[in-house]
């Protein structure tokens, strides 16, 4: 970034000579190409714009006229300041020159001691210099930071935050219908970074690749590759925009559109600021309601004055293998929810909370039925997961509606508990509720009391403590022979032995538990026992 005429004015070599500015204060923020010095009167022809020009005024007209035309001249010329060494050719500013400064809005500075023009010069043009190689130094280590990026395969996150930080401003991505795509605030308020989102980024058109919007305090870049264009970036910078910001911006566009083409998932970034919005909420990392609430219309979905619902999806089983092949079965697990829900993309927020286990928060007005909203979506999840290789079975559990982001977490823990207490239970709806779960979703939400873990151990201790394989084959007997309710015949067929087989199973059962298994009340207790085990 070039020097600015008030930077010059901190300059020593500059204070020395006791720099008073007349005219033109406004204007000092004007950056400064290069410093002349010359005494013609009809410089302004040679200048290029951008310059400094030191004058002692020794050659320069008295007349009044003649003062207002050198003025004009240097101004017309694009001149960043000129400064006036009393002593030579006057011992004052002429008004003249004062007026046509003032009217112009071109810095004029009087220096009232005497300084060597060289040493001016000297440090000015150092300036200059040391401020280019600054710029130089920070391009390239743009252009490090962005290619490492690149080849390291690094993800859409980890690119904005060091495009925020490299260019210290919130980076902000979009898709071409306004919507935020994903961001990094940069530590700002978000409800100041995207407050009525779409409406402002609709006012900032432009046909160029990268666009200043100064009014805004915005620098913009296209992003795509292979002559499409699905999106843009966008710094929303607090003060002008600086080249070393633009260079930044351009960059991480490119870096984006790379690390689009490698993942070739175009959900997965659609839904980048949905996640880390869910994630914040259930981790309550957010200033205000009305911070959730702009952000949430950010990205497109619609949570004032609406219902929330949380759901969990939790997977029933786990893919075995190497720690790669497992996150990659998750993320997959996550982007097939992903999809299930992009039909209901303005109301629904999803995102992955362990590695067997998807969070999202449906909203809805209340006048919309809750069962017309959930059943579509969770047949969608049900479908999606099934088409995975291998194909992944999912309980989805449902909370209550929810009016305050406040009680969110809750909500969804609760649902969680839900979908985990509903795995196993024997309903045929795609998703699960409270009241579906009976008495496992009560022993799941007590799974933890001490109380509880005292009474399974009273039931069933001698038979626990069998050699894994007799314990297994008589848990098995006793579990199944309770759940079709004591139906001996049916318990056969189910386990597919003979039922004398089973006869001497359960014998040993009674046996070994000093239960007597005609017994309604204890046959009661054995199940709940076996229940809570199983939610352990």
């Amino acid at each position: 970034m070039l020097p600015s005429v008030a930077d010059l004015l901190e300059i020593p070599e500059i204070r020395r000579g006791d720099p008073i500015v007349l005219a033109g204060k406004s204007s000092l923020d004007r950056s400064v190409r290069w410093v002349h010095v010359s005494e013609l009167p009809d410089i302004g022809s040679m200048l290029a714009g951008g310059e400094v020009l030191l004058t002692t005024g020794v050659a320069l007209p008295k007349s009044s006229h003649d003062i207002h035309r050198y003025v004009h001249d240097l101004a017309d010329a694009g001149i960043a300041a000129l400064i006036v060494g009393l002593g030579r050719g006057f011992d004052k500013c002429p008004d003249a020159m004062i007026d046509a400064a003032e009217s112009r809005s071109v810095p004029l500075i009087e220096l009232r001691s005497t300084i060597p023009f060289v040493t001016v010069t000297e440090a000015v043009h150092s300036l200059i210099v040391n401020r280019h190689m600054v710029e130089l130094l920070r391009a390239e280590r743009t252009h490090e930071t962005f290619t490492t990026l690149e080849l390291e395969g690094a993800s859409l996150a980890t690119i904005l935050r060091e495009a925020a930080t490299l260019a210290q401003a919130p980076i902000i991505l979009e898709d071409l219908s306004h919507r935020v795509l994903a961001y990094n605030a940069h530590g700002r308020f978000d409800e100041d970074v995207l407050f009525a989102w779409e409406e402002r980024s609709r006012r900032c058109r432009s046909t160029e690749r990268t666009a200043t919007f100064e009014d805004m305090g915005w620098i913009a870049t296209r992003v795509g590759a292979r002559g499409e264009t699905w999106g843009r970036l966008i710094a929303a910078v607090t003060a002008e925009p600086s080249p070393q910001q633009k260079i930044v911006i351009e960059r991480a566009a490119s870096a984006i559109a790379i690390h689009r083409l490698l993942e070739r998932d175009e959900i997965a970034i659609e839904h980048e600021a949905r996640r880390a919005l869910l994630l914040d909420i259930l981790e309550r990392s957010y200033a205000s309601q009305e911070e959730l609430q702009a952000r949430a219309s950010a990205v497109g979905v619609k949570v004032r004055q609406r219902l929330l619902v949380p759901v969990v999806v939790r997977f029933t089983e786990t893919v075995a293998g190497p720690d790669a092949q497992t996150r990659k079965a998750g993320r997959e697990a996550v982007r097939a929810v992903e999809i299930a829900a992009s039909a209901f993309s303005d109301s629904v927020l999803v995102a992955a909370t362990s590695a067997d286990t998807v969070a999202l928060l449906i909203t809805r007005d209340s006048h919309e039925n809750r069962e017309t909203k959930l059943h579509p979506l969770a047949l969608g999840i049900h479908e999606q997961v099934a088409q995975l290789k291998p194909p992944r079975h999912a309980s989805i559990g449902v909370s209550s509606d929810l009016s305050a982001m406040a009680d969110v977490s809750r909500g969804i823990l609760e649902a969680s508990e839900i979908a985990q207490a509903g795995r196993d239970a024997s309903h045929t709806a795609p998703y699960v509720e409270l009241p579906d779960v009976h008495v496992r979703g009560l022993l799941f939400l007590l799974r933890t009391d001490h109380r509880v873990q005292s009474f399974v151990e009273r039931e069933l201790g001698p038979l626990l403590s069998l050699d894994p394989e007799r314990r297994r084959d008589l848990l098995e007997a006793l579990r199944t022979y309770l759940r079709v309710g004591r139906n001996k015949s049916l318990a056969a067929e189910e386990l597919h032995m003979s039922r004398p087989a089973l006869y001497h199973r359960l014998k040993a059962i009674e046996r070994l538990l000093a239960v007597d298994l005609d017994d309604v009340e204890g046959c009661l207790s054995l199940f709940v026992a076996i229940v809570a085990l199983e939610e352990r």
